[in-house]
């Protein structure tokens, strides 16, 4: 990881914020982007939202309007200024918990109730929700390409089951002939951006969704997942996988990004 620095949290009066100052841990790669007229920092938790408008082609399945997606998936120390006890804790001894790590074991219900929580706190001025399954896979696809084309470069492009991972751990599963320098989840931002400006949309942590779906022998409902993860197979890697999860579930596989509503457009 690159040298870390200090950063006062952004106190600019869009909300009250009361209590302690909290500082938060950055590096270059959680910087707003270049384009900083396409994007907008939540004050109180420092997420960064980039807004994505898809070009829709001719029979483009899905054609979404434009949106405010997270940058990052959310880290650890973002989540704690909601629940300040929650621990992504270690997988066999290698630790999930750091601040830029993003954050794990989070249920569904969890994820929603932070969504939730952040609109509170901007007096429901603007609403924090997790992405559709269409939303999510909108963003991750360029002309139904991805960003690399066969399992030796994915590592140059996100944090997967590696070589290295597998030699560790011992997994019996398919993992990806290459090496990423990360052996579970990396600090967001470790990769480069995808053609939506967006962080680890593949690999890292599989993201949940607001999707329902039916869960295999089971008469409960469940929530689907996208993008795969660091212990994920290289099938998993991909814009249209999905898997399904009770929303009670808490994984060191799973984490999430937010969606903002009623930020204005970078017209307005």
């Amino acid at each position: 990881m690159k040298p870390l620095n200090w950063l006062i949290l952004f106190m600019v009066g869009l909300l009250p914020i009361t209590g302690l100052v909290w500082t938060f841990q950055t590096d270059p790669h959680l910087a707003v982007p270049e384009d900083s007229k396409n994007s907008w920092i939540d004050p109180l938790t420092a997420i960064i939202f980039v807004y994505v408008n898809p070009s829709c082609e001719a029979g483009q399945d899905p054609c979404l309007t434009p949106l405010w997606m997270g940058r990052h998936e959310i880290t650890n120390q973002q989540f704690q200024r909601f629940r300040q006890s929650h621990s992504s804790r270690n997988y066999r001894n290698q630790p999930l918990d750091t601040p830029l790590q993003p954050v794990a074991y989070i249920s569904w219900e969890e994820a929603h109730a932070f969504g939730e929580w952040l609109t509170q706190q901007h007096s429901g001025r603007y609403r924090f929700r997790l992405p559709t399954s269409k939303e999510w896979q909108q963003v991750c696809e360029i002309k139904e390409t991805q960003l690399w084309e066969t399992a030796e470069q994915a590592c140059q492009w996100a944090s997967v089951s590696d070589e290295v991972a597998a030699a560790s751990f011992g997994w019996s599963h398919p993992t990806h002939p290459c090496n990423d320098n990360f052996t579970v989840s990396a600090p967001v931002g470790s990769f480069p951006v995808n053609a939506h400006n967006l962080y680890d949309v593949l690999g890292n942590l599989a993201e949940w969704t607001s999707e329902k779906a039916e869960l295999p022998n089971s008469a409960e409902q469940g929530y689907i997942t996208r993008g795969g993860s660091w212990f994920s197979p290289p099938d998993q890697i991909s814009c249209k996988f999905q898997e399904a999860f009770s929303a009670l579930t808490s994984d060191p596989r799973i984490g999430f990004r937010l969606v903002a509503e009623g930020l204005p457009t970078p017209e307005q």
